[in-house]
């Protein structure tokens, strides 16, 4: 069983990543899909709604940027990081199969490859 938890923004401006400056334009959204540490054994997946900014600066050359959410999940990963320290622990603990296995028991599936990836 999955538990899903919807989460959106309430900040009205983001700063641009290039230029620095704040923006309050907004140009749209997406939805953003993370996967977080389970609750009372459950998978758990945050659905973030990302908000889409204009930048302002003329000399800018990005027209168009997201907010980041860096204090919960960094660029581009599908996992938050505290489950990704999760994941590092395991396999630092106990290596790879033993750490999956131990993993499986703790809702934290992962093979065994994927954690010492994780290591390394």
């Amino acid at each position: 069983q999955t538990i899903e938890i919807h989460a959106t923004s309430t900040g009205s401006t983001s700063p641009c990543p290039h230029c620095g400056i704040a923006s309050s334009r907004k140009h749209g959204w997406y939805r953003r899909s993370v996967q977080d540490l389970p609750i009372q054994q459950h998978k758990v997946v945050l659905k973030l709604q990302i908000n889409r900014y204009r930048c302002d600066e003329g000399a800018c050359p990005r027209r168009t940027f997201a907010e980041s959410p860096t204090t919960l999940v960094g660029r581009y990963q599908r996992q938050t990081h505290q489950l990704c320290l999760a994941w590092v622990a395991l396999g630092m603990a106990l290596g790879g199969e033993a750490g999956s296995a131990l993993g499986q028991h703790l809702s934290l599936p992962s093979s065994g490859d994927m954690l010492l990836r994780w290591v390394v």
